[in-house]
Order: C-alpha cells, then structure tokens, then sequence
C-alpha cells in the first residue's frame, strides 16, 4: 500500500515538475474569440438614467482591464487562457450597451483598447507574442488615454443629478 501512495505521489510530483499541465503545451489548442460586436448608439446624454447606466457599465469594464494588466506580468500563460474567457465575456457585454449620443466616440475607443488587450493576450496565451510587458504598456496607453474624456462624462452626470435634485 505504501508503495502505491509513494508512486502515486511521485508521479503527481513528476506530473508537475515536467509541466503536466496541457495549456502551456505547443499542442494546446489556440485561444480564439470572434471579432466584437458592431457598437450602437441609442438614447441621449441629457437622459440621466442613459447616461449613468452607460457609465457604470463601461467604468467597471474599464477598472476590470486595468486590474487585470496589473497583475499580469505575474500571470502564467496557462492562467491567461483560463482568464481571457472571463475578460472577453466582460468585453462582449459591454459592447452590446448601447451609448448615448455623446459617448459614441468614446464608446468606440473603449472598445478598441478592450480589443487590443483581448487580442495581445490571446496571442501571448497562445505562444504568438514572447512579452506580455508590451501589451500590457501598449494597453495601459490606450485606456489612460481615454480616461479625461471618461471623467468628462462622469462630471456631466454629477451636474445633471445636482440641477435634478434642484
């Protein structure tokens, strides 16, 4: 009996050590995601409601990127395939929202950054790119880029609900 937990237990170690672990394989199959959806533009900006639900929608899909490329220099490739379902569903769904008429731009460039980011991790999850460090500074770029115009809008809701409750 000690035998056959001895050789269960080395191989379990074996297993490990020797990267028994299917995703970081060079057979793995390759992470895919189909192209985002069109984006739409419905309602507008002086709709307190429109607006605010567009904005938290796309504040938290925003904050979800940028915490994940925190920590994904510390992440496996192997932890990037797992994770790019999750990051690409948060995508999807907020890029079916439509936008008020005023953050249709902004919509836009919310969704191209998403899409890189998607797109350089899909490729360094599928051994395509050897640096996850530059997706995630070119990424980085993209959404700090967009922020000023993102606090805009957030200034905007803040005056339409204080000349609301007037």
């Amino acid at each position: 009996m000690r035998l056959l937990i001895l050789s269960f237990v080395t191989a379990c170690f074996w297993m490990v050590g020797c990267g028994g672990s299917s995703l970081d394989d060079a057979n793995s199959p390759q992470v895919t995601y189909a192209p985002r959806p069109a984006l739409a533009v419905d309602g507008v900006c002086s709709d307190t409601a429109t607006l605010d639900r567009w904005l938290a929608i796309n504040e938290f899909q925003m904050t979800y990127f940028m915490e994940y490329l925190d920590s994904a220099g510390r992440r496996s490739r192997a932890a990037h395939r797992q994770d790019l379902h999750r990051l690409n569903e948060v995508h999807i769904h907020s890029t079916l929202q439509a936008a008020p008429d005023c953050a249709a731009v902004l919509q836009e460039r919310i969704a191209d950054a998403t899409a890189y980011t998607l797109q350089g991790l899909q490729a360094y999850a599928n051994g395509q790119r050897d640096d996850v460090r530059e997706i995630v500074s070119e990424s980085r770029r993209r959404f700090n880029a967009i922020q000023p115009e993102f606090n805009e809008l957030l200034q905007r809701l803040e005056r339409q609900y204080r000349e609301r409750g007037r």
